[in-house]
């Protein structure tokens, strides 16, 4: 056991120098020949001393260790103890269920209301189809498209308008913001999205629907051909160009003069039209109404899902604590003698090694000072030998070691019986998860509980 420091004479002598100090003291007379002390070899007796105390303090400490150690050990594992743990699993399963079983039962009735209100707007509706509504990146493209369509369209009709403008090109893209902001945004917010009523069971709302339809086609000829003819008007240079344009649009409306007009015409119709059906789009199902009851309902089932699986994922830790405090418990019971047995011997070998480390220290401690004493006489202008020299030192003796333990109330356990208690006590936690999980297996769910409980790690 390799607690204590290794005591190398060579190190002791180099660090005390025992020869120095011996040859001072000789040179100097002393110590007197008729002197019973020595300061010189009391020093020498102090710094052996105190590599005594450190390995007392050492010894102490370790033996501190080992008694806590034996203490904890002397906690016997008694029959209730697998039960109590047992039971403690049951408790928080308990009470799992009395704080969730209401939250559980109040998202299934908010899921199973969405789902009757979508399914009775299904029916009236006569819908027997899947709605059909975009996701958010959808959205977010959709958007993007109009508002890139809106940037090319103004940059088109700006450059087409500029011929002839008295503004120039920033007259020319300051009337064409005006125009896509009619000809693009109007059809994606508000003709786009009401056309949708044109499929709807109820006349009236069809009625709204068709009319949204004819209302974009009929802004979208009347607003693209007028822009038209107002860059026909402005290509020719007349003044007072708007009066010019609408008595052209009056006169004759697909009496456009030039080949860019006409483009401008085609591309500002097209626009519009990409627009209105973006606009039906961003909106949800061609059906009004059927992709946002969809939504309310898949949004209460995600809800009462992430409620179920917390629910679950709690149950599942509980049981596995359970089931590791068990185990534990067990593991410390069987393995409680062996232990206090390793204990006690490695006391045993903890105090052999101070013992022998002592020895050593008190057979360096005599060599360095018979080192000490042979280099004083050497030197001394009297030859003589010190009275103090006639007897040899001895080394104090070391505190005694605590009183030894000897083995208390922990003998060998009953395997047979042990087994039995873990075995009841692992049934108590498997039978407490089954019962609870039975009385959260809510009647309605969209999901099969057990399912659910399987895919996070459970079963018994």
């Amino acid at each position: 056991m390799k607690v204590f420091p290794e005591l190398l004479i060579e190190d002791l002598r180099a660090e005390i120098e025992p020869e120095r100090l011996g040859r001072q003291a000789g040179e100097r007379g002393m110590p007197p020949l008729n002197a019973t002390d020595d300061p010189g070899q009391t020093e020498i007796e102090e710094f052996v001393e105190a590599k005594k105390n450190d390995a007392v303090r050492i010894r102490d400490e370790q033996l501190e260790q080992v008694d806590n150690h034996l203490d904890q050990l002397d906690q016997a594992v008694l029959a209730g103890d697998l039960e109590s743990a047992a039971r403690k699993a049951a408790t928080e399963f308990r009470e799992v269920e009395q704080s969730e079983l209401q939250a559980l039962k109040a998202s299934l009735h908010e899921f199973e209301r969405k789902r009757r209100d979508f399914f009775d707007f299904k029916h009236r509706n006569g819908l027997d189809r899947e709605p059909d509504y975009v996701s958010q990146r959808t959205t977010l493209l959709l958007v993007g498209l109009i508002v890139l369509l809106f940037v090319i369209e103004s940059g088109l009709n700006g450059a087409f308008l500029a011929v002839g403008s008295e503004g120039g090109l920033v007259g020319g893209w300051g009337l064409a913001l005006g125009f896509s902001v009619v000809n693009l945004v109007l059809p994606a917010l508000f003709f786009g999205p009401v056309s949708r009523y044109v499929s709807h069971i109820h006349v009236l709302l069809k009625a709204v629907g068709v009319l949204a339809i004819l209302g974009w086609l009929a802004t979208a000829l009347v607003l693209n051909l007028g822009l038209a003819h107002f860059r026909d008007a402005s290509a020719d240079l007349i003044e007072n160009i708007g009066a010019e344009a609408l008595s052209r649009f009056q006169a004759s409306p697909l009496g456009l003069q030039d080949a860019e007009s006409w483009l401008l015409f085609v591309l500002g119709f097209f626009f519009s039209g990409v627009a209105f059906f973006d606009g039906r789009k961003l909106f949800g199902d061609s059906y009004p109404g059927y992709s946002r009851k969809h939504r309310k309902m898949e949004d209460a089932r995600a809800d009462y899902d992430d409620l179920w699986q917390d629910v679950v994922e709690q149950l599942r830790t509980i049981r596995e604590d359970g089931l590791d405090a068990i185990g534990r418990t067990a593991h410390q019971a069987k393995s409680q003698p062996v232990e206090r047995r390793r204990a006690l011997e490695s006391e045993t070998k903890l105090l052999a090694a101070f013992d022998a480390h002592v020895e050593q220290l008190q057979r360096s401690g005599t060599m360095l000072i018979e080192e000490y004493r042979e280099a004083n006489r050497s030197v001394r202008f009297d030859r003589g030998t010190p009275e103090a020299y006639s007897r040899p030192w001895r080394m104090d003796p070391s505190p005694p070691h605590r009183r030894r333990r000897e083995p208390v109330a922990v003998e060998d356990v009953d395997l047979d019986g042990l087994n039995e208690q873990y075995e009841s006590a692992l049934g108590r936690v498997h039978g407490e998860w089954e019962q609870t999980r039975a009385r959260l297996d809510l009647e309605g769910s969209m999901s099969d509980p057990a399912e659910a409980v399987s895919a996070n790690g459970g079963g018994s």
